[in-house]
């Protein structure tokens, strides 16, 4: 088991890369939500590690970023960041589009929105999330039923009911056009 020293080391070598991150990203023009936030406390990234189990190099999350897009331009601007940020060396490590895996969507109940594992030319993980305005107001919504769906102790039951209310917070957004693989009939 990892020292707590040895997990704050990895978390202040990390947490020195941000500001580098985060200034490629405001240079793209992007609308970023909550960029207080942006790295996860000490504090929650010592706990995810000694308590949750979670292994430091598997964290995409101790710095994160919120991308907004009005509904009409959210393909674009998430395809736009992507080619931009590939083309000066980050790498994509896993994308998980929840406005089109269902079922996987369903099991985090109904959220929506593009989740992005990257790594920093520096080799540096993070995360990005990509939303539109009416998915970010859904997810902030939900926030709390999120929180309790995932802890251990929660029945099948309670889960069900968790997952129905936050159904109901994401279920009725539009969805935003992927031009990209959007079929057209005719």
């Amino acid at each position: 088991m990892p020292r707590i020293s040895d997990v704050l080391t990895r978390y202040h070598e990390t947490v020195g890369f941000e500001p580098r991150i985060t200034d490629d990203l405001q240079r793209l023009g992007l609308q970023l939500w909550n960029l207080q936030f942006r790295v996860k406390s000490a504090a929650g990234t010592v706990d995810k590690v000694l308590n949750r189990g979670k292994d430091y190099d598997s964290l995409y999350d101790v710095v994160r970023y919120t991308v907004v897009s009005e509904t009409e331009d959210y393909y674009e601007d998430y395809n736009r960041t992507i080619r931009t940020l590939t083309a000066r060396g980050y790498q994509v490590v896993e994308v998980t589009d929840f406005w089109k895996l269902t079922e996987e969507s369903r099991l985090k109940g109904g959220y929506k929105g593009i989740n992005v594992k990257m790594d920093s030319p520096d080799g540096v993980h993070f995360e990005m999330q990509f939303h539109t305005l009416q998915s970010l107001e859904a997810k902030e919504s939900a926030h709390a039923l999120y929180e309790r769906l995932r802890r251990p102790d929660v029945s099948a039951e309670e889960r069900e009911e968790l997952c129905r209310a936050m159904d109901a917070a994401f279920g009725s957004l539009e969805t935003p056009l992927d031009s990209l693989t959007a079929r057209v009939d005719g």
